[in-house]
């Protein structure tokens, strides 16, 4: 399987010294980590993606060498492979003898700028003292990158592309050495408050989740479609920053929500939501690669609501779909946000009963009942 530019350009730039830990990141399916398992039999090597089921698909493509190779999702890097069961510490390493001897992170042009800044901060805490740090951008004349990482080492390696099939350039390699802890440590979380039906609710997001730093309109379109009856369950399917589950879970003191998401981040951010508050007896949430409730839930649900993203060619909303009829009850109800009603009208029809649109705010919640 091929890799993507900027993970191909690590692979061709990896050192030559043999590694003892790394820590890295993927594009596609672990083809970085996959290889430094190989090539050196005594590392431990931890691959980390914010994404369910990329993670799912790198165990089935990388396997784990031995045990040698780890594929996580938590919302933060391990501080160490023997602590990668939960990435939830953000400590520093400030010793030679402690953390990653390699991280390396391929990235994208086009990615978050925040995520990308916050990932690059977070594998210079994970290093150990003299550990080194090597990011791949696809972009040729990248300054951004080159920028962040100067402001990280007193020392920065730029490695040209020498594309050896000889195409264009494909990007830029940048390494560092640690040599010291950052003396700032900038947060990029974020809390922000938000009005429904007259109730003030704080939701917390972080670079990585759907709709960073403000509600989504067409998540704001479904919270107005929306029409919980006190005692009902309700699936957020999707969650993201949880600004739907909270809205949901605060319209009667009987609603329970839960929330599942494919990036960790998300999860985690609508469990802090939830705890602001006040509300982490009846929000809960979790972890899923395929849209779908945990198992004992399935079938239980009064209300399905979703806002499914664009891009995959509608893959991620045929999962919506089928999560949303294997959650709910007979009976029970799904709503679904979009721009493009057309798809939606069909693909629902096949599954639900009394198939509906209607405009909200510029954008069109479909409705169906389960048969």
């Amino acid at each position: 399987m091929r890799a993507p530019d900027s993970e191909q350009l690590l692979i061709e730039n990896l050192p030559d010294d043999p590694v003892g830990t790394a820590l890295c990141t993927t594009r596609a399916r672990g083809q970085l980590a996959g290889l430094i398992a190989a090539r050196w039999p005594d590392s431990r090597v931890i691959c980390h993606t914010l994404d369910a089921y990329h993670a799912q698909e790198t165990v089935a493509v990388q396997g784990s060498h031995g045990g040698r190779l780890e594929t996580v999702c938590t919302p933060d890097f391990p501080a160490s492979p023997a602590d990668s069961s939960s990435g939830e510490s953000t400590g520093v390493v400030d010793s030679a003898e402690e953390g990653y001897d390699l991280a390396a992170l391929p990235t994208t042009a086009g990615g978050e700028s925040e995520l990308t800044r916050e990932l690059l901060r977070e594998a210079h805490n994970r290093l150990r003292i003299g550990g080194r740090l090597l990011v791949s951008v696809d972009n040729p004349r990248d300054s951004w990158t080159h920028d962040r990482m100067r402001e990280m080492f007193p020392k920065v390696t730029v490695i040209a592309d020498e594309n050896p099939t000889g195409g264009k350039p494909r990007g830029v390699v940048y390494g560092g050495t640690k040599d010291a802890p950052l003396r700032k440590q900038k947060e990029y979380d974020c809390e922000f408050a938000f009005r429904d039906r007259g109730v003030l609710l704080k939701a917390v997001s972080r670079p990585g989740v759907f709709s960073h730093r403000r509600i989504d309109p067409g998540g704001r379109s479904l919270t107005e479609a929306m029409e919980p009856a006190d005692g009902d369950r309700v699936l957020d399917i999707g969650c993201g920053s949880g600004v739907v589950s909270l809205a949901a879970a605060a319209r009667g003191e009987r609603i329970t929500v839960h929330g599942v998401d494919s990036n960790p981040r998300a999860v985690q951010c609508t469990l802090r939501g939830a705890a602001l508050n006040d509300l982490s007896d009846r929000v809960t949430a979790s972890l899923t690669a395929d849209a779908l409730p945990p198992a004992e839930t399935r079938g239980t649900f009064d209300l399905a609501v979703g806002n499914p993203p664009y891009f995959s060619h509608q893959r991620i909303a045929g999962l919506f779909l089928a999560a949303a009829e294997a959650a709910l009850k007979p009976g029970g109800v799904v709503l679904m946000v979009t721009k493009q009603p057309g798809w939606f009208l069909e693909a629902m029809g096949e599954r639900f009963a009394d198939v509906a649109s209607e405009e909200v705010r510029r954008y069109h919640v479909v409705r169906g009942r389960k048969r």
